[in-house]
């Protein structure tokens, strides 16, 4: 068999040779080549597309540094005009008055959250654990009483397997017979037993391995607890600064273009830029006097009312209004009003962070 294989091998290669047909290795070379090249044109064709959607962004970017110098080129001149310059001093600072209130509120309402959650976890954790432990103390009681009836079932078979022992006369088939059902009795009920050991000891296992249960999240006396604090510490950020009225005009400046600005004559532009200087110094200073907050805070919260049993985030009419006597300048950043509300008004973006 060997030998008929070797030959019709050899013969099939003198016919493949005399067609002038190429070897087998070299054609599985050829349909490797085949493949590789088409392999390559893929990879070529994924370069090919990668790179213009990279020329695509290079373009966008560009354009977008082109607007920026353009754009910084046109602020350098605006700033530079003594008529307007001031203006935009003033714009930029109430600005800053914006920002800084509404990274101090993100991060108080952020730390809230955290401890909060912390809290809670904590609770729940530990409230779960004390219900395992009971569950366990209960399980371990039964399964005590069950060994104890089963090791009690066993020990009075084998004292009536011993008497069973000494009655094997023929005169005593009948007391042998009695104790045979008894004992048969209490077999049925020393497996029910022990059937009982085996279960509660597999709940047991189970309950012991259990894992704990994940945290569903912050609660909705949680999330009321946050929301209400953040208003409070929001109304903070208004009443902390040298005027009420510079929230107003801060919050009219994030509406503005730059070139729009205009914030009255001189003394009143200078009045409001010293007003700024100062509010953004007690920012700086505020973390010293959160003692304040807590007054604020007890009563937004004895006043908060909501729309619904599950809604976090009170009706902005009970929590009432933020006031001032005196208002500021007039032109395109003036304070117009002389009150405020914090949920109404969405001061420092307070609706951002409020949880829902």
């Amino acid at each position: 068999m060997t030998g008929e294989g070797f030959l019709t091998k050899r013969w099939r290669v003198l016919q493949r040779w005399w067609r002038g047909d190429a070897h087998e290795e070299h054609e599985r070379q050829l349909i490797q080549l085949y493949w590789n090249r088409a392999e390559l044109k893929k990879a070529l064709a994924a370069s090919q597309e990668e790179n213009a959607v990279l020329l695509d962004k290079l373009k966008t970017r560009e354009g977008e540094t082109r607007r920026a110098e353009e754009q910084i080129i046109l602020l350098q001149a605006h700033l530079g005009n003594p008529t307007v310059g001031p203006h935009a001093l003033t714009y930029f600072q109430l600005r800053a008055i914006w920002k800084a209130a509404s990274d101090r509120l993100s991060r108080f309402c952020g730390n809230l959250k955290r401890e909060q959650e912390e809290r809670e976890r904590r609770r729940h954790d530990a409230e779960w654990q004390l219900r395992r432990t009971a569950q366990l103390a209960e399980l371990e009681a039964n399964l005590a009483a069950s060994q104890a009836t089963a090791e009690g079932l066993e020990f009075r078979i084998v004292a009536l397997e011993r008497q069973l022992d000494a009655v094997r006369a023929l005169w005593h088939y009948f007391k042998r017979r009695d104790l045979l059902r008894e004992i048969a009795s209490l077999r049925d009920e020393w497996e029910q037993a022990a059937a009982r050991v085996t279960d509660l000891s597999d709940e047991r296992v189970e309950l012991v391995t259990l894992p704990l249960p994940e945290f569903s999240g912050i609660s909705l006396e949680g999330c009321r607890i946050i929301n209400t604090a953040t208003i409070a510490y929001a109304e903070f950020l208004v009443t902390s600064l040298p005027h009420r009225a510079l929230a107003a005009l801060s919050k009219q400046a994030m509406t503005l273009q730059v070139y729009d600005a205009f914030c009255g004559t001189v003394p009143e532009y200078s009045r409001v830029m010293e007003l700024a200087k100062l509010a953004l110094a007690s920012y700086a200073e505020l973390d010293r006097n959160l003692a304040a907050l807590k007054e604020p805070t007890e009563r937004i919260r004895g006043r908060a009312l909501y729309r619904s049993a599950d809604d976090t985030v009170p009706l902005a009419e009970s929590i009432g209004d933020v006031l001032w006597e005196e208002t500021l300048p007039g032109g395109t950043l003036s304070s117009k009003h002389n009150k405020l509300n914090v949920l109404t008004d969405d001061y420092w973006s307070i609706g951002q962070l409020l949880l829902k």
